[in-house]
């Protein structure tokens, strides 16, 4: 049954015969996803929807026309085959109905033919999606390609039977020309001395030979005022467009006086945005911390949050978010004064540190930007893009213990201002209004409140597993009960919790009411583990982790889930959750994994018992043979100790069958089931 999956949509006005022929397709093993549309308009938007493997299209409607049926999919963006459909017993003109467009015409009776017809249709529809797939990469690649070579800062040429065809910015900066067409057709030999032209096209002609004994020749090369330089040529295999041709590196190897500190600064610079790096950034915002402890100086912090830039990567690709990210720091340059510091502090996020300690200056700083970027239109390989970004801000003096909890606090109230819709600021001490916030004494006094009138309660959220091991599995989290019945996060129902560190308040909450529950079904004789995340405050609480062997029974079936970001940020902290959990045999998720360069590293140390892959990695699975092959190895990494790896967040049926081509056991998403107040679940529909 892996993989046997089929988006069908029907064409058809007769309900007892889709029913059948949905019926004979679920027999043969298929897991069948299904619309029926008789419009033009219900068509279009069901190839959006649906995104179908197989139109069957019964031939006995008036309406629509079978060429209104291919108008209508290729409007929706579908390149479906269509299947003509008698519900007749005898077959139609198959050769005029293949004239109409149609990839084959037949009688619903005959169950077989229709059965092995679509299946090659199915095959057909797959090769098609990844034949598409493998062009958006290829396509993204190549944009990418090209992105990094302009942006590079070493000249590189690529050279066609010994002429230019392509120069990067450096190389026309290197070598002092205006443009590129000044280069295009030019020879590579103009570019040195005479002197050196024998030996350079000897060197050439060897390397077009295969010859790898020698890669890189020096010369005295010549600019365009005919001045020159002592130089090097690397030389690797390329192709353009197709066609085979050298890539050229040429160095400027003059001695420079000042290269220590030209290498120093390489090392503090995002290469993409050009601003300070995180880690130099880090050290910068310690040395601020220190001051304003030491009363020696104040000033204010900004982070920067890119509001869409995931789903602007997941839609347009990488390249889009790779220039979304570029001309965002590019505003942020242009909107701050010349001795503010500016980083990349994340893969979607730019940090300000400034001098300024006026909060009105700090807070209008942070609008001027939020507005610029509002405005601002990103022109992305002919796409339009839009974005907008949430900045949180926050004064550095005394008030925080140390620099990581200040960047922390920032990242809560950007969190909680995004999770309010962003394309808003959010300052650290004040409300949209301007006036001081609540004191903890009084948020601590709303929880307990909350508690007591049992205010809040926890969701359930199934995590299933497809080889039906037996047990039950859930995702917990605390919720808090609106006057409207409505059900909200804790930090949307007291939005200052987070910004005074008191999240750790439901978190202990929580633990406590899984350990209850799970006590209740265990007396009834059930299997079950409840998976609960735990905020950042809690993480930083020494009292909450110290608290835990009296909270948890010994090997008590409680998972505390630390997200990946989390840990990267805090691992001491975690590695120290993870060692008390594993000391009294309880268990450590790590949640929101990719495949980031410190991942690897992050299970050896931490070792934990579960691990939720990100939906950027399990969407990516379809058609990402290399994202199958990583998850693989991390599964099988983790089932050697006896740890296991979920697909988090599924939201399709495409994605379940991808995740049946990975060696993964555990599912988790509202494809799945969304999370609930009840404990109910049938674990065993998704069993093979």
């Amino acid at each position: 049954m892996v993989g046997k999956v089929i988006n069908l949509l029907y064409v058809d006005d007769q309900l007892s015969e889709i029913a059948q022929i949905t019926k004979q397709f679920r027999l043969a093993g298929y897991t069948v996803r299904e619309d029926n549309a008789t419009s033009v308009a219900g068509i279009q938007a069901s190839a959006v929807k649906l995104d179908p493997d197989v139109v069957l299209f019964n031939i006995g409607l008036s309406e629509p026309a079978i060429e209104s049926v291919r108008a209508a999919l290729a409007d929706g963006g579908s390149r479906a085959s269509i299947l003509a459909i008698s519900h007749e017993p005898d077959a139609p003109d198959r050769s005029s109905w293949l004239s109409e467009g149609t990839s084959d015409a037949m009688s619903s009776t005959q169950t077989d033919l229709l059965m092995l017809v679509c299946q090659r249709e199915l095959a057909n529809a797959k090769s098609r999606r990844r034949e598409r797939a493998l062009e958006k990469m290829l396509r993204e690649a190549d944009e990418r390609c090209n992105g990094l070579l302009g942006s590079s800062r070493d000249a590189i040429a690529y050279v066609h039977e010994g002429a230019h065809v392509y120069v990067n910015p450096a190389y026309l900066e290197l070598f002092q020309y205006a443009g590129g067409d000044e280069l295009e057709g030019l020879p590579l030999m103009n570019m040195v001395v005479s002197e050196n032209r024998s030996e350079l096209r000897n060197f050439i002609k060897a390397f077009g030979r295969g010859d790898r004994s020698r890669d890189r020749i020096e010369v005295t090369a010549m600019r365009s005022d005919g001045h020159t330089f002592p130089g090097e040529i690397q030389l690797q295999p390329a192709s353009v467009q197709g066609e085979p041709c050298v890539q050229v590196l040429f160095l400027d190897v003059s001695p420079e006086p000042d290269m220590a500190s030209r290498l120093a600064e390489y090392h503090q610079r995002d290469m993409l945005t050009r601003l300070y790096n995180r880690q130099y950034f880090k050290e910068l915002l310690d040395s601020a911390h220190l001051k304003a402890m030491n009363g020696e100086a104040e000033g204010t912090l900004f982070l920067v949050e890119l509001d869409q830039y995931r789903e602007i990567c997941e839609q347009s690709g990488l390249t889009a978010g790779d220039q979304v990210i570029r001309e965002a720091a590019e505003l942020l340059k242009q909107s701050s004064r010349p001795e503010d510091v500016l980083a990349r502090y994340s893969e979607s996020s730019l940090v300000v540190l400034s001098e300024v300690v006026c909060p009105d200056d700090a807070k209008a700083f942070a609008e001027r930007l939020r507005s610029r970027m509002e405005q601002h239109v990103v022109q992305a390989d002919s796409r339009m893009i839009t974005a907008t970004c949430t900045v949180g801000v926050a004064r550095i003096d005394q008030q925080h213990a140390d620099a990581g909890s200040l960047i922390a606090s920032v990242e809560h109230i950007c969190a909680e201002a995004r999770r309010l819709g962003g394309n808003r600021v959010n300052v650290i001490g004040t409300t949209d209004a301007g006036t001081n916030t609540v004191s903890a004494e009084e948020v601590i006094t709303e929880i307990n409140a909350a508690i007591s009138n049992g205010q809040i309660s926890l969701t359930f959220q199934p995590i299933a597993s497809l080889k039906g091991d037996g047990g039950e599995r859930f995702e917990i989290r605390p919720a808090v009960r609106t006057d409207g019945d409505t059900l909200l996060p804790p930090e949307h129902a007291f939005p200052d919790a987070a910004e005074l560190g008191l999240t750790k308040l439901f978190d202990e909450w929580a633990t406590d009411q899984a350990v209850s529950v799970l006590g209740e079904c265990n007396t009834n004789g059930r299997n079950v583990t409840f998976f609960l995340p735990i905020s950042t405050s809690a993480l930083l609480d020494s009292a909450f982790l110290e608290s835990l062997p009296q909270r948890l029974p010994e090997g008590s079936n409680v998972v505390l889930q630390v997200s990946e970001n989390l840990a990267q940020e805090y691992y001491r902290q975690t590695l120290d959750l993870s060692n008390r959990l594993h000391a009294h045999g309880c268990k450590l998720a790590l949640d929101e994994f990719s495949q980031g360069q410190n991942g690897d590293k992050l299970i050896e140390l931490l070792q934990p018992d579960f691990l939720k892959f990100t939906s950027e990695i399990v969407t990516a699975l379809g058609s990402d043979k290399g994202k199958r092959e990583y998850v693989d190895q991390i599964s099988q990494r983790l089932s050697s100790h006896g740890g296991q790896c979920i697909a988090d967040q599924i939201s399709s049926a495409q994605q379940l069958a991808a995740i049946w081509q990975t060696s993964l056991e555990l599912i988790q998403g509202d494809f799945v089931a969304p999370a609930s107040d009840s404990l109910e679940f049938d674990f065993d529909q998704f069993v093979a």
